[in-house]
């Protein structure tokens, strides 16, 4: 048989083959066990530390001296989860896509003053600023939920089980005036995760403020192969001093690198944690690398 011939041949043993139909259950069987080992390979991955010090930088993992950290080789955010003109923010692998134009941490006491994502910030409420009317927030915590979360339903989201509080709307004091006005709220928490999702609307009526809580919370997802920047204000606030290194490791634990630059400040305790790039709730890969500026 010459080469000519075999295009023939091929033709003829393939009009005797019929084909069946796609292994559907074996391929959505292989997504959902790799959706389960997700969180698993995210905390797992490999983390690099260097400490800049006058200009030099030395670079430690856990397996030993002179690596360099490697940038994270996770498969790229599906567009589909974020619409155009949104950003994804978020707290280790869940995160919310929220409007572009809005800010993060507009607040003032912890209290949103314009539209705007609040991501690691403690609010102070013996501060007595007041939330202006059509302000819309999502608030983004780790660990323990509000005191006031009270779960009225359970779903799953992307693979993750997901308790709801459905949406619940109050009159509460929010002008300068003491005039009571409505402000609605809707919480999705991710209880094996630790993290939760509060929107938030102080828009009128009460129609308009429910349907815009409804919508920010219909952007939550849970990814693959991505984790967020954390936050440091738990750590912060609760020892007296070593915040830096603490935070450090926590970053180690959730799978990034990091890079620690220390700097001098008279009067300031050893480890206060001046500045973090990317700053937290940002999304990256695992491995990506993580700044960290502390007091030496």
């Amino acid at each position: 048989m010459s080469e000519h011939d075999l295009p023939d041949l091929l033709d003829r043993v393939a009009d005797r083959v019929a084909p069946g139909p796609p292994p559907l259950d074996a391929m959505l069987a292989g997504a959902r066990h790799t959706r389960r080992r997700r969180t698993t390979t995210v905390l797992a991955a490999a983390a690099v530390m260097a400490v800049v010090v006058g200009g030099s930088a030395l670079v430690f993992n856990g397996v030993g001296e002179g690596a360099r950290p490697t940038p994270g080789t996770g498969a790229p955010t599906p567009a589909s989860i974020v619409p155009d003109g949104y950003r994804l923010v978020g707290a280790g692998t869940a995160a919310i896509a929220v409007p572009e134009e809005w800010g993060t941490n507009r607040t003032q006491c912890g209290v949103p003053k314009r539209n705007t994502v609040v991501v690691d910030q403690i609010s102070i409420p013996a501060c007595g600023t007041t939330r202006p009317q059509d302000v819309q927030s999502v608030e983004i915590t780790e660990g323990k939920p509000r005191f006031d979360f009270a779960p009225d339903e359970t779903t799953e989201v992307d693979g993750e089980t997901a308790q709801l509080q459905t949406t619940r709307c109050e009159n509460q004091s929010l002008g300068g005036d003491d005039t009571p006005r409505l402000l609605c709220s809707r919480t999705t928490r991710f209880p094996d995760l630790g993290v939760s999702f509060r929107a938030e609307s102080s828009s009128q009526p009460e129609a308009l403020a429910r349907e815009q809580v409804e919508e920010m919370l219909a952007h939550v997802r849970v990814l693959d192969d991505k984790v967020a920047v954390p936050g440091h204000e738990a750590i912060s606030t609760t020892v007296s001093e070593g915040a830096g290194p603490l935070y450090v490791e926590r970053l180690r634990e959730a799978g990034l690198a990091a890079v620690v630059v220390t700097e001098r400040r008279p009067r300031i305790q050893f480890g206060h944690i001046l500045h973090i790039n990317p700053a937290p709730g940002t999304i990256l890969d695992p491995g990506d690398v993580v700044t960290v500026t502390y007091v030496r």
